[in-house]
């Protein structure tokens, strides 16, 4: 899924469920994982390689390409924090909870993006546990190559979770 799909449905998850700021952080973290297992579309990173023989032989060129991904990326998340102001911006909840969800729903392709690019830290074996999760959990099969109907599908997601959120909230 793509990030703005993930933070719109972790802050959508917020204001269905609690009021507290850690309980939707850790709700839109479990929500990534949830999201990930369906068949979805993901845009390539053009700056990412990786072996074919080993998955977690994986990281991220610096250069050009890096900041094109880098840029389509802040784009993404960008939209479904922009959604979600244009959504929930009158809220009580706005911006301390339901962001809170948001952050939580995009962290673990954050800490996928550490992963990436720390080869020799220290927190690369807790990252390590972490994407080899990341990586079971994933769907094995994608949309890639059909682009539209991927995208359609994360609309058709979206959608729902935010009709389901204005009907709970009315």
């Amino acid at each position: 899924m793509t990030l703005g799909t993930h933070a719109i449905v972790g802050g959508s998850l917020a204001v269905l469920a609690s009021a507290d700021p850690v309980a939707t952080f850790c709700l839109g973290f479990l929500s990534h994982f949830v999201l990930d297992s369906i068949p979805h579309y993901d845009y390539p990173l053009l700056s990412l390689y990786q072996n074919v023989d080993d998955k977690l032989d994986v990281g991220m060129n610096f250069g050009r390409l890096f900041f094109l991904d880098i840029l389509r990326i802040g784009a993404d998340f960008g939209i479904g924090l922009l959604v979600l102001f244009m959504f929930y911006g009158d809220r009580p909840a706005f911006p301390y909870v339901i962001l809170a969800g948001a952050f939580g729903a995009v962290l673990p392709d954050g800490l996928q993006f550490a992963y990436f690019k720390l080869k020799k830290a220290p927190l690369r074996a807790p990252l390590r546990l972490l994407q080899r999760f990341h990586l079971f959990i994933h769907a094995e099969s994608n949309l890639n190559n059909r682009p539209v109907f991927g995208i359609f599908c994360q609309v058709l997601v979206v959608a729902a979770f935010l009709s389901i959120s204005f009907l709970v909230i009315q």
